[in-house]
């Protein structure tokens, strides 16, 4: 191996190729390649894989097309379900065919048809007979309207009752008969609240006689309506304002 010469600290000029003095070895020389350890081959990578892991895709793949057709056949039976009850309400069932009358033809021109059964008209019992209805009793007529007396000219007369749609019903037929009557019912009055009993108001003395009139006059009537209350008298000559001479205050019962 040759020794390099001692350095005089001086710039080694370089060579044409490039080269210094000293050349340059790509290969170890002498007792560094024997000491140079051999070259590793590299890893050999598999080429192909094993038969387990080729099998295994082709397993999920198999499974995998089993579950969608699955799915698809559920799918279509409950598709064929549905559609077979939509026909069943669109489409109901055949009714049978509906009897219908002929025609014979007669065999013999000139020959009557035959004729058609006659259905026997029903008898009526003998408590229905068109008599027995037209003697049925008719309905009561109501009674008759009691005479005003003489003491009730010129009087005028209130009718109050409660708010109930009854009372106002019985407030205007009382009040209709004491017109028929001949009396002068000058207003039909609600009041709010009931009242307890019948009763006919005075103002004055000189009319208490024609409010004892009046009341014997409404006993009539609501006996004429089945109803045995009677209307007894009240005496408002003490009340203040009070209203004209000759007035009444007539208060229903409910």
């Amino acid at each position: 191996m040759p020794q390099p010469k001692p350095s005089d600290n001086r710039h080694t000029p370089a060579f044409s190729d490039g080269e210094t003095e000293f050349p340059r070895f790509k290969k170890p020389v002498g007792a560094m390649a024997d000491a140079a350890p051999p070259a590793e081959a590299p890893a050999a990578f598999p080429t192909s894989r094993t038969a387990k892991e080729q099998r295994w895709p082709s397993r999920f793949l198999a499974g995998f097309i089993v579950g969608v057709l699955a799915a698809g056949v559920g799918v279509a039976v409950v598709f064929l379900v549905l559609i077979g009850g939509d026909l069943n309400k669109t489409n109901p069932p055949a009714q049978p065919p509906r009897r219908e009358a002929r025609i014979v033809a007669p065999d013999v021109q000139g020959a009557p048809l035959p004729l058609p059964l006659e259905t026997p008209a029903r008898a009526l019992p003998p408590e229905w007979s068109e008599n027995a209805v037209a003697a049925a009793p008719a309905a009561p007529a109501p009674p008759p309207i009691p005479a005003p007396s003489a003491t009730l000219d010129q009087t005028r007369l209130f009718v109050h009752h409660s708010s109930t749609q009854p009372q106002a019903a019985v407030a205007s037929d009382v009040a209709g008969q004491l017109r028929g009557g001949g009396l002068s019912v000058i207003d039909i009055r609600r009041i709010s609240g009931t009242i307890s009993s019948g009763s006919v108001r005075y103002f004055f003395p000189a009319d208490r006689e024609a409010a004892t009139a009046l009341a014997e006059m409404l006993g009539q009537i609501y006996r004429g309506r089945n109803d045995p209350r009677e209307f007894r008298l009240l005496d408002f000559t003490t009340y203040t304002p009070k209203p004209r001479e000759r007035t009444l205050e007539i208060w229903l019962p409910n």
